[in-house]
Parts: structure tokens; sequence; C-alpha cells
């Protein structure tokens, strides 16, 4: 007979085991060690739809079942079932200390429970782990009324009918005399008890025993009775208890889905169904330490599929009782042949300008035995194709530096295809740049003011040929400082300058410019309204270039100068150098003590500040005041 887990009261469900190879292992809970393993890979997970001519079309799912003798004895839910009417217990006491010295015979696997009856039945105790509860139960009953021996049996079978384990062994322990004169018959509660599994084992207790009526209740369920109590009666029901499962049968039914096609298996199943569910395959046996068997399936459908929907395994003992599971499910791909995969990668990894770079893609991919019949480029990210070869690795000058991106396409002999795409940073041949110097903030300065420009150049590969060609600002003048080896040649009369080099720069050479320019006076613009005065703004435009590699390029960096016709009283007296009385833009941000002497003289005299078209006021000088007693930078507020 089969029963159904239930859970409550505290009572634990069987647990499963633990994963191998993230395959469930079905055990039953009591057991140290796992009863019985299943297991079930799928190999492989992918396939392509069949007749495609694609490869894997076919799949192994492969199925083991592992068995292992358990280390302990058969789990037991027991029910002691105690006559406490007046007939059977002269001695309840006596009674009473015969039940507790059975229970030592209980191991932790094992569950116990309490039935008592006299002219009814009570539920003392329903199945526990709980030894101490028991002991206490019974160590509470008390003696009177008639006795209803069918009552305590029902109430019994009832408790381990819905409450025991399908992995234990079901046990009734009667302490009796076997005489029952209310409810209903023993006979009928022991033929009950024989088709549900139940064993029974009735120990004769008091005076008047029905020797006749407890020996067929034991003989009828596999039983053993024990007529009088003695000193060997825990051995003998120690005997009952460590009983073992006997021989257990092993029947899988392996249920395919519609969308997998069984071609063949090993070993052959006793029987092969197909139905509107699937395939049904069969397989019988006795439990062994390890059974296997592999299934191929293929499929003309496209999707993923589960391998099993309500497969079972079901593991039958000797006393026909049956425990249920189900076959791990593992899921089947099925899927049409791939495009070809499209990859490549550049050497350099960043490109230089002027340099030829090399374009592999002999990393691309091809599936189901095709080949690669085309490869076409986009080397500048717009979507057209620039490049279309047939071989694997292609060469390619890129002509402008930035970030770009590159996408490469592939066809494939069926007419599949695939595309990769990569962002890279194209290097300039040389890396130029140009910093100007007017020590003001935002490269601003004053007429007559003297800048200072540098240009640096640092060579990224082997360069012939270099020239580096300026254009400054008109009526501003220009004096030469470091050339850096190159040979200069002013053109002053388009306000322009070149630098030749006549060397071989090998990469990584690193060459500094330097030269001068000083701002012109007058011929500012109208002065905006709110303004302090008029400023202008004046443009350095230069290109550096190279015959090998051939490379023409702007030189990047800062190229603004600001002329302003007038300063702030606070800067002008930053930058006042009291010894030569003028202005020296590169003096520092901060006032000193002999310039706030100079501002203080300005103030009382009342005189303009030279460079600014301004005098000193009152809330002025106590500006200045604070920006030299706290040292804060003119071009920063004063703390608060």
């Amino acid at each position: 007979m089969t029963r159904k887990l239930r859970a409550a009261r505290g009572h634990p469900l069987a647990v499963l085991s633990g994963i191998l190879l993230a395959a469930t292992i079905l055990s039953l809970a009591a057991w140290s060690t796992p009863l019985i393993r299943v297991e079930q890979m799928a190999d492989p997970t992918e396939i392509y739809v069949a007749g495609t001519g694609a490869s894997p079309e076919i799949a192994t799912l492969k199925l083991f079942v592992e068995g292992a003798e358990p280390d302990d004895r058969v789990p037991v839910d027991c029910i002691f079932v105690i006559d406490v009417s007046a007939t059977a217990t002269g001695g309840l006491g006596d009674v009473a200390s015969l039940a507790i010295d059975l229970l030592p015979l209980f191991g932790p696997n094992d569950r116990i429970g309490l039935v008592s009856f006299s002219d009814r039945a009570w539920l003392d105790v329903g199945l526990t782990e709980d030894t101490t509860r028991v002991m206490r139960a019974i160590a509470d009953l008390e003696t009177g009324g008639k006795s209803a021996l069918g009552e305590g049996l029902r109430v019994a079978r009832q408790e381990l009918l819905d409450w025991g384990r399908d992995d234990a062994r079901l046990i009734e322990i009667i302490l009796s005399d076997g005489q029952s004169n209310v409810g209903r018959t023993p006979e009928v509660e022991g033929d009950v008890a024989a088709e549900a599994g139940i064993i029974l084992v009735p120990i004769g207790v008091g005076t008047l025993i029905n020797r006749s009526l407890l020996q067929d209740l034991a003989d009828g369920t596999g039983g053993v009775f024990v007529a009088k109590a003695g000193d060997d009666t825990p051995h003998q029901i120690d005997m009952v208890l460590t009983a073992s499962a006997g021989p257990m049968t092993v029947r899988i039914e392996k249920i395919l889905p519609p969308e997998l096609s069984y071609l063949d298996a090993t070993p052959r199943p006793l029987s092969v169904a197909s139905g509107a569910k699937g395939t049904t395959l069969v397989w019988q046996f006795e439990l062994m330490p390890m059974w296997s068997a592999s299934v191929r399936v293929i499929s003309g459908e496209e999707g993923a599929w589960s391998t099993d929907a309500g497969s079972t395994v079901v593991v039958t003992d000797s006393r026909d009782r049956r425990s249920t599971f189900s076959i791990p499910s593992r899921t089947v791909s099925v899927r049409e042949p791939l495009p070809p995969t499209a990859f490549f990668f550049v050497d350099p990894g960043e490109p230089l300008v002027g340099v030829e770079a090399e374009l592999d893609a002999s990393g691309s991919v091809v599936y189901q035995d095709a080949e690669i019949d085309r490869y076409d480029w986009d080397l500048n990210g717009d979507g057209i194709v620039d490049l279309s070869v047939t071989e694997p690795v292609a060469y390619h000058t890129f002509d402008e530096q930035g970030d770009i991106d590159v996408t490469l396409s592939v066809a494939d002999s069926s007419g599949r295809t695939g595309s990769y795409e990569r962002s890279m940073t194209v290097l300039p041949s040389v890396s130029v740049q140009r910093t100007i110097e007017t020590c003001l903030p935002d490269d601003e300065t004053i007429e007559g003011g003297r800048i200072e420009v540098t240009i640096e150049l640092r060579a990224n590969t082997t360069i012939h040929g270099l020239t580096v060609h300026e254009e400054y600002p008109a009526t501003w003048t220009l004096e030469l400082g470091d050339s850096s080896h190159a040979t200069a040649r002013r053109d002053d009369a388009a306000y322009a300058v070149d630098w030749l080099f006549l060397e071989t720069l090998p990469a990584g050479d690193y060459r500094v410019i330097t030269y001068s320019l000083e701002a012109p006076s007058g011929a500012f613009p109208e002065i905006e309204e709110g303004q302090l005065g008029a400023r202008d703004q004046a443009t350095i435009r230069g290109v550096m270039a190279s015959s090998s590699p051939r490379l023409s390029q702007a030189i990047q960096g800062e190229d603004k100068i600001v002329r302003l016709q007038y300063l702030s009283i606070p800067v002008a007296i930053s930058r006042w150098d009291t010894a030569g009385a003028t202005i020296d833009l590169c003096l520092p941000d901060q006032v000193a003590f002999d310039q706030i002497q100079y501002a203080v003289s300005q103030w009382i005299s009342g005189e303009t500040v030279p460079n600014t078209n301004q005098t000193i006021q009152l809330a002025m000088i106590r500006d200045l005041i604070a920006y030299w007693l706290t040292n804060t930078s003119v071009f920063e507020p004063l703390p608060e």
C-alpha cells in the first residue's frame, strides 16, 4: 500500500538528500546513507534541428541509478498500545515499567507514540522522536474501566497511516491481556492492519490472557506474540525492530516529450510506447550498486525542451511498499545552424596615423563545416564597406587620429553572415602639443605683455622629413627661442615661422620648440557697457607634417591669447615691481608688503594706478589689506 507523505504537528517530511553534479539525489530520509540515487545528464545539451546537416544532431540522455545498502536497520514508526482497563492491569506499574524498558531499543531514526485504552481509546502522544515525552506519558497512565482493544488498535492504526513515513516499518507494540468487551472487534482491526502493512507485536500482561486472539494478531501481520513478559522480552522485540527491508525492485518509466524523438537506448527498454504526451520507456530491475542507461534523441523543432515530463522511479520493497520519485529533468536546446562568428584584432592595438596596421580576422569562427567566403571591413564607422577581401588578414593605413569604430562582417559558404565591432583609438604618429604662458589666468595679457609659446613633439614611430609651421597674430612681435636642432625660417610679412628637422626622429624621440610673442599696443575695440576696459582675442595656428610616414595634422593644445586694455586694481598691485616701478605679469598672485605700501601711497595721493585707469578708493584699500594679511590669491575670494 502506498501512503503519501504529510506534515503536521512538527512531524518532519522525508528530506531529499544533496545534489550530485547538479542531479537530484533521491534518498529515504532515515538512512544514514542514501538508499537510492538517481542522476541524469544530457550530452550535449545543445543540438541542431535534424536534417539541416549541422552537427551534432543527436543528444544522449545518460540515466544513472545507484543503490547502496543502508548502514543501519530500516527506520521504525511505532505506537505503544497499552491496556489500562481493570481486567488487564492489576499492576499498571509493572506494565508501565515494561514499556519504559523497551524505549532504549529505538534509535535516533525511529519515532514512537502512545495509545492507551480502557472502555475507549486515547492518543496520548502522536509519533515523535522525543522519547522523554513518551516516557512521561506512560508514567502518567491511570487504570480503570472496561477493555476496548479494537478501539485502541484503530486509533494506533489511524495515527500510523496518517503520519507514518513511507520508508519506515509501521509497528504496534500491544501490552494487553487480549480481552475486549466493548467497541469494535480486535479481529477486524487485525485484518485492516495486515492490509495496511502494519506489524502487530502483542505482549501478554495480566492474569487472564487471550492467547489465541493475540497470537492471531501477530501471525496475521508478520509480527511476534510474547505470551508472557520476561527477561528476554527486550531481545524478542529488538529482533522485530531490526528486520531489514529485504530485496527491492526499481521500475523506471521515462517519458520523453513529443518534441524529442526517440532513436534507441542501451540497455533496451522492456517497452517503448508512443502517445500524445510523448514516448514512454520502461525498465525494471532489482536494486543494484549501479545501473545506467543511454537514450539517444533528435528533434525537428527549434526550442528548449525538457527531457522528462512525469517520469518516475518507483522503488518497491519486499513487503510491497512503494516510494515514488521524479527523474531529474534536463533541458536540450535545439536550434537552427549558427551563422559565422566574426572576430578580429588590430596590430598594433592602437594604430598610428599614416602607419600601415594589420587587421587580422583569422579568429572568426564558422560552424557546420562551412567556410568564410568574404570579409567586409567598415573602417570608419559610417556603415559603408571600405574594404572587401577573401583572406582573413588585410592591411590599412588610417589617416586621422581619434576614436573610431571598425566593423567586420563575414559571410560563409551557406550565405549566413555575422559581424563584430571593435572600438579603437588611432594615435598620432607624432604627438604635438602647444602651451601658452602669459602668467595670468585664461592666457590673458596686456599691451606690451610677453607671451611664451612652447611646442612639444614626441615621435611615436620613426619619422623622416618633419616640419612645424606656425602662424602667429598679425602686429604681434615674434622672438625665436630654442629650435631643438631644427632649422628655422621666419616670414615676418606673413606672420609665420617654419622649423625643418634635417634628421631622422626615432620612435620615442622628444623635442621642444619655444618662441615668444609681444602683445601690440592700442587698436582695441570699443568698450562694452559694464566692462572694465576693452579686450580682444588673438589666435595661433600651426600644422605639423612629415613625408615618411606621409601625414599632416593640426597642432593641438592652447591657441588663444586674450589682450586686456586694463587690469583690475588687485591684479595690478600684485604684479607691481616696486623696485623697477613697472608691471611684471609673472609676479605671484599674492600681495606682498612692499606692494601694500605702494597701494596705500596711491590711495593717499589719489593717483591712477598704472594699467588700470582707476584710483584706489576706501573699500578697495580695505580689500587689498585683507588680501595681504590673509595671503590670499587676488584671483580668489577673500575668506569669510
